[in-house]
């Protein structure tokens, strides 16, 4: 029967075909998984060349967050605990000898505990045996900076040693290989003292008439407009000078206000007017300010060391606003003449604390201890002869910082084995600060005395009624009248044609 036939026939190959196409299928699967999976293999190959320096990349770049995260932290601890202390700033940098420091960060401390002075010295002798690589220079300052930061800070003030090491490693400074020092012994040139130029400058000291006469070079620091000021001087105190000479008290060596040049040509033109009416005027080829008074402290020294080192006991260095009593200092002269390397000042000497903001500011990385040596006020000093060269000396081995006392009476005095000695009462004989008119007995027994006013009218105001009463009193024209200790109370008139004595720690 066809029908179930047909049934039959349908039936046999719906069951034979899936049984043929079933292996085909699955071939044609595996072929083009395997195409599949190479293809995917290229991809991943590629994908993992394209991405492998980015993963590094990332990873490196990971570190130098992390470190820079660290070196931040450290960074505003330390600003947070001195605020200033990373200011960096260039002071007296010798033309041809110095160089600005580098901008520094604060990194992790170097070295190890090494004492303070041990690190300085290392850190100066690797300097100077790489001071011609300017990449090793940069990198000392650095090391030396974030060893500052670090240890010095707030510690004690080694002394003048290490102190000139951490300069010349700070600022970078070279020697002066073609110099000789003045004395072998204070070590490397640093500062050529020598080149001063002086514009304006007086004669040189001539000899003194006796061997038994006492002479004295008397130097006023002034600034370029203070045209007022030494007018004062030259009307008053400076009229006794030829008093003295005549009475066979004193010889002035040389009389010289102690200028440097002025930021325009019209006040250079009047100060050379000044210099050719009055031949009184040393003036010093230097930026006339307040930060430059240590360098002119030692043109003014080289310039007595070349003019007058031989012919003179002391020099007397005072501020324009000071008022001397000529006559006390001829007094104080003859009998101090024989100081050996001294110099004489007003009040004990003293320390200090550095301070970090006004006038007297000086950075952290300047000066990073919490006190400077013992130093002396320098508004009124009196200067023995033989101190000239040694301080000079000091100078000429010893980096600059711009405060002029610390500086030179402080750390060039104490390098030069200066005796610093201070007046004691009742005789105190140098006042560095007064608001008055001091009485006919007080100015008796006074060398020189500086009022303190901040009015300068007030100021000129007690320099000529000092000069008044002073003038008055050695014509005798007033007195001064001590009380007597007698039984029968009898005042004692003062003989002002006696010398006084004055006594110095």
């Amino acid at each position: 029967m066809p029908f179930p036939r047909t049934i039959r026939r349908s039936t046999s190959l719906g069951s034979v075909l899936p049984v043929l196409l079933l292996p085909l299928v699955i071939l044609s699967l595996f072929i083009a998984n395997l195409n599949l999976i190479f293809i995917m293999f290229q991809n991943a190959n590629k994908a993992d060349d394209r991405h492998e320096p980015r993963v590094i990349e990332e990873t490196s770049m990971k570190g130098v967050m992390q470190q820079n995260e660290i070196l931040q932290f450290n960074l505003n601890r330390c600003r947070a605990r001195k605020p200033k202390e990373f200011d960096v700033t260039a002071t007296f940098l010798q033309k041809g000898n110095m160089k600005s420091p580098p901008m520094l960060n604060v990194s992790t401390r170097p070295g190890g505990s090494m004492r303070n002075h041990q690190v300085v010295r290392h850190l100066a002798n690797k300097l100077a045996d790489s001071r011609d690589d300017e990449t090793q220079t940069t990198l000392i300052n650095r090391e030396l900076f974030n060893y500052m930061a670090n240890n010095l800070i707030d510690t004690h003030y080694p002394g003048v040693e290490y102190y000139t090491q951490y300069a010349v490693a700070r600022l970078g400074l070279l020697p002066s290989t073609h110099i000789d020092p003045l004395v072998p012994g204070f070590g490397t040139v640093i500062n050529d003292v020598l080149s001063f130029r002086y514009p304006l400058a007086i004669t040189p000291c001539s000899k003194r008439n006796s061997d038994r006469t006492k002479s004295v070079f008397i130097a006023v620091v002034s600034a370029c407009d203070n045209l007022q000021k030494r007018n004062t001087i030259r009307q008053t105190w400076k009229q006794h000078f030829k008093a003295v000479k005549d009475e066979g008290l004193l010889e002035i060596a040389g009389f010289a206000f102690i200028l440097g040049l002025p930021d325009n040509n019209a006040m250079q033109q009047q100060i050379k007017e000044e210099s050719q009416a009055h031949a009184d005027i040393i003036q010093i080829a230097i930026s006339d300010n307040y930060k430059n008074l240590p360098m002119k402290d030692a043109g003014l020294l080289s310039w007595l060391h070349a003019n007058c080192a031989d012919v003179m006991d002391f020099v007397a260095k005072v501020d324009d606003d000071v008022y001397v009593n000529v006559r006390n200092l001829a007094s104080f002269v003859h009998s101090h003449h024989q100081s050996n390397k001294s110099i004489y000042g007003v009040g004990k000497p003293r320390t200090g604390w550095p301070d970090r903001d006004g006038k007297w500011a000086i950075t952290y990385e300047e000066w990073p201890w919490k006190e400077y040596p013992p130093y002396m006020l320098g508004a009124i000093v009196l200067i023995s002869a033989d101190a000239i060269l040694p301080l000079l000396a000091a100078c000429q081995t010893t980096p600059m910082i711009h405060l002029e006392d610390v500086y030179l009476y402080g750390i060039c005095a104490n390098k030069a084995g200066i005796r610093i000695r201070y007046a004691t009462n009742p005789n105190r004989a140098l006042i560095g600060s007064i608001i008055r008119t001091p009485t006919t007995c007080e100015l008796r027994t006074l060398i020189a005395w500086r009022p303190d006013h901040l009015d300068a009218t007030k100021v000129r105001e007690i320099m000529q009624s000092s000069h008044l009463l002073t003038d008055s009193f050695y014509r005798n024209t007033s007195q001064c009248i001590i009380k007597s200790g007698a039984v029968n109370g009898t005042d004692v008139i003062a003989d002002r044609t006696q010398f006084v004595h004055f006594t110095f720690n």
